[in-house]
């Protein structure tokens, strides 16, 4: 009996657990899932340069999506990915990423694609690894190739090898919340109202991105390919 009671405390447990980090809002349904156990699963995105160094490679006993930027020392070249289904207004991403630098020099940047429409005008965050607890964020926009950052601030934060990154994105106010790692309160949010839809997706500067387990929520999307 009280083997019985633990196995049921321990599910209970389990469970609270897992859905305080699952907590999707009404409306919301899942558009996209992805754990890269297929090579075919790159066929997924928008591959931007199309010689993008992008594999899918063995990680313990599973398969991840592997992103490689080399170090460029006008830190203008990167690589971006773009989920090349849904245009999406209102959406929340989850994923797992590990980002490793190449030279301590040259910080490494994960890029999150907002809003993409093409390589001329589309908003990207960017968070750059400092150190283990910091990081640099910028929102940048490309509007019709003029690029201007609009947001720029460094936060403390718990950088891990592997880390659970999830995006909130609500378009009718414009808010954007990132969580890492912890769920109680986003490490940060902001606002720019000149936010509209787009594709989302992801991208890297200077250093190796993994990627895995890949969750894309939505109440407003329209089915769009870039390709």
């Amino acid at each position: 009996m009280k083997k019985l009671l633990k196995i049921i405390l321990i599910t209970f447990l389990y469970f609270k657990s897992f859905s305080q980090i699952k907590n999707i809002p009404d409306g919301y349904i899942l558009i996209y899932s992805q754990d890269f156990e297929k090579n075919t699963s790159i066929n997924d995105f928008y591959i931007n340069p199309v010689n993008t160094d992008i594999q899918i490679v063995k990680h313990n006993n599973n398969k991840i999506l592997r992103l490689k930027n080399n170090i460029d020392t006008t830190n203008t070249k990167k690589s971006i990915i773009i989920l090349d289904n849904y245009l999406i207004g209102d959406f929340i991403c989850e994923l797992n990423f590990d980002l490793k630098q190449l030279n301590i020099n040259y910080p490494a940047e994960l890029i999150l694609i907002l809003s993409f429409k093409d390589t001329l005008n589309f908003y990207e965050l960017t968070i750059k690894k400092l150190n283990k607890d910091s990081i640099n964020v910028q929102l940048i926009a490309n509007d019709r190739g003029k690029v201007n950052n609009k947001f720029e601030k460094n936060y403390k934060c718990d950088f891990k090898n592997w880390n659970l990154l999830r995006i909130e994105r609500e378009i009718i106010n414009r808010t954007v919340r990132v969580y890492l790692n912890k769920f109680e309160n986003p490490l940060f949010e902001l606002s720019e109202w000149s936010l509209v839809m787009g594709h989302t997706g992801f991208g890297l500067k200077n250093g190796i991105l993994d990627i895995d387990n890949i969750k894309v929520y939505s109440q407003t999307f329209i089915e769009n390919k870039i390709k």
